[in-house]
């Protein structure tokens, strides 16, 4: 999906003025009278109309250009292929000393899948906060896409104080600065923004915040046993 939405689609410009521009992504070639299924979808292009909401996905997302679409298809075509030769390896390459230590290493325990996924969240929580949240911004003021500063200048804290005066305010997580002043975080949650139909972007950002702190602790206090359990059942008295 990236890789076509970066090279096939009219992403630039449907992120421009995306009520005028109909998303599309694939366009069929001029063989045997395939090509009569482009229609025009706005800002010179010819191509099949799609309903996946994929753009809508990328733009809440921060990315708003298609050079981020290409960084993204190449690092997550790196981290398969990664993801591929390091179980290669770890199945067929790499010699253990016992099989204890085999089946310890090859097993996934609890603990760990609850504090990575808690990690998960709190980095969503972050981008959204630090890349989605202003960038969304900006656009709906109606900036255009070439004017907003680059993701990795959004990170400075000092550049979101200019945009969101009260960002930094508090020494606690607060997320009340994204919000509009008659939103409340807890009492409007499910409120849906007028402009873009969806939910306010503070919310999600304080739920991964918040879902991913408790995951971290509920992590820490789980026992890793289930490799234990695995050595013990393949022990000559399990």
């Amino acid at each position: 999906m990236h890789l076509h939405g970066a090279y096939f689609s009219n992403y630039s410009s449907w992120i421009k003025s995306p009520t005028v521009t109909t998303p599309s992504s694939q366009s069929i070639w001029n063989t045997i009278g395939q090509d009569i299924l482009n229609s025009d979808v706005g800002a010179y292009h010819q191509g099949i109309y799609i309903t996946s909401g994929m753009f809508s996905v990328w733009r809440s997302s921060g990315v708003i250009h298609t050079s981020h679409l290409k960084l993204i298809s190449v690092t997550l075509q790196t981290t398969a292929l990664v993801s591929l030769l390091a179980s290669y390896f770890h199945m067929k390459v790499v010699v253990y000393p016992n099989s204890g230590l085999y089946l310890k290493l090859r097993s996934i325990n609890t603990h760990h899948v609850v504090l990575l996924t808690g990690l998960s969240s709190l980095c969503w929580s972050g981008h959204l906060v630090h890349i989605a949240i202003p960038t969304c911004s900006l656009l709906d003021s109606g900036v255009d896409s070439s004017m907003i500063p680059n993701t990795g200048d959004l990170i400075s804290s000092d550049l979101l104080e200019t945009i969101y005066t009260d960002f930094g305010a508090s020494i606690y997580p607060a997320f009340a600065w994204s919000l509009p002043q008659e939103i409340s975080l807890l009492k409007d949650t499910g409120a849906l923004d007028s402009r873009t139909g969806s939910i306010h972007f503070g919310q999600a950002a304080a739920h991964h915040f918040y879902l991913g702190a408790c995951l971290v602790v509920l992590g820490s206090t789980i026992r890793p046993t289930l490799s234990h359990f695995i050595s013990a059942a393949l022990s000559p008295g399990g």
